[in-house]
């Protein structure tokens, strides 16, 4: 049978800095331990990026630079978006430190992290809807007063992204109507721990592991179908009818799901109409009763697992197979011919 679901991947956004230079001369002068942190661009609202950054949790640890143990400074400081937070820590010259930073916040959103001054582990609970970015700053050694600088916190994306695109791939002149109704990935990791380690580029060295339990992450929630509605370039794929001949629907929201070798079973349900007669802009169009399918496939990324930090786009190609090898109705025409030797009549008339 002809492949109907296609499997397009997008690349993640790239990492931005941001412009703390007021805030660094603050801390040259009065030594306070200040905070500028960054973290990768994106798009959407659910998406943690520089311009809607949340107050974070930072841990800190200083050591005296001759040996010693490690001595627990910020021990889950929250510090706002800017990099501000209260009360002030100071800097002091003869020691090592070092930082680790966690949005959303320990104890918060299903997170739950045991912190270590090697290298903090961290237990996450998802339920798909949240992003979660994590940084460590490198060792820094604080011999005079110049290194009074702020600490630089690079937020990485610690988990991979989804979102689903749809397409109608009935004929161009094709009278059906495709409505989205929900999409589902079947049994999705729920919990699982990881130990960052340390921060390469965008990605951190350690693999997210322990997973355990699983959940249906859903995508599309089921709703009544609006009739008449035609696809637009909204964020939400439930109640569009996707217009006919080969055109791309609308995307659907953005969810998150842990980084590693993937098999998923991802469910569609979808209904088809067809367009009897009225003007579809105009709300006056008149459909069939639609008809309700649900279809499911196995997504299998084998050669390009989830990764971490990765935004993945999948595209659902819909037409006549995916809605039951649903066949056109199509007309054969013939006209019987004349005669070719028809009868002659004789009409006689009375004068």
């Amino acid at each position: 049978m002809k492949k109907i679901f296609l499997i397009g991947l997008v690349a993640a956004a790239m990492l931005t800095g941001c412009n703390q230079d007021e805030t660094l001369e603050m801390a040259k002068k009065d030594g306070a331990i200040s905070f500028s942190p960054y973290v990768g661009k994106a798009t959407r609202t659910q998406i943690i990026n520089n311009e809607n950054m949340q107050p974070f949790h930072v841990y800190g640890w200083r050591t005296a630079t001759a040996g010693g143990n490690a001595e627990l400074l910020f021990d889950g400081q929250t510090v706002q978006g800017d990099g501000s937070y209260t009360p002030l820590k100071y800097w002091e010259t003869g020691y090592k430190y070092q930082f680790e930073a966690i949005y959303p916040k320990n104890g918060e959103s299903g997170v739950a992290m045991t912190t270590n001054v090697g290298g903090s582990t961290i237990e996450y609970t998802n339920d798909g809807t949240k992003d979660l970015v994590y940084a460590r700053s490198a060792e820094k050694t604080v011999t005079t007063p110049d290194d009074f600088t702020a600490v630089g916190l690079n937020f990485v994306h610690l988990l991979s992204r989804i979102r689903f695109k749809a397409k109608n791939t009935f004929d161009n002149n094709s009278a059906m109507r495709v409505t989205i109704k929900k999409i589902e990935i079947l049994n999705c990791t729920k919990k699982a721990t990881i130990t960052p380690g340390t921060i390469t580029e965008k990605y951190v060295t350690g693999k997210w592991g322990g997973k355990t339990e699983s959940y249906d992450l859903q995508f599309i929630k089921q709703q009544s179908p609006s009739n008449g509605s035609v696809a637009n370039d909204g964020d939400d794929l439930s109640n569009k009818v996707l217009i006919p001949g080969d055109a791309i629907g609308v995307s659907s929201e953005v969810k998150f799901v842990f980084p590693g070798a993937a098999g998923y079973t991802i469910r569609v349900t979808f209904s088809v109409k067809q367009l009897v007669s009225g003007d579809e802009n105009g709300g006056t169009a008149v459909y069939t009763t639609p008809i309700e399918y649900v279809k499911e496939f196995s997504l299998s990324l084998a050669e390009n697992n989830l990764n971490q930090g990765n935004a993945y786009a999948i595209m659902l190609s819909i037409g006549s197979q995916a809605a039951g090898d649903l066949v056109p109705i199509k007309f054969t025409v013939g006209v019987e011919p004349w005669e070719a030797n028809a009868t002659d009549i004789e009409v006689v008339t009375n004068e």
